[in-house]
């Protein structure tokens, strides 16, 4: 597996936290990756509490 940071010289890494508005805190992240036109979710994390995650992000 490539490091993270080889992609991000050869391409576009993004990191992007998911906020609860109806709480007003962070309760997960995800990054991902493109390189070569080839998209990758490097790492997710999603607060194991969160029930519904449609209610907390627009899908």
């Amino acid at each position: 597996m490539e490091s993270i940071n080889r992609k991000a010289e050869n391409g576009s890494v993004k990191l992007d936290v998911i906020l609860n508005n109806d709480i007003m805190d962070y309760i997960g992240y995800y990054i991902s990756s493109i390189e070569d036109n080839i998209g990758e979710i490097e790492s997710i994390f999603i607060e194991n509490n969160i029930v519904d995650i449609s209610s907390v992000i627009n899908l």
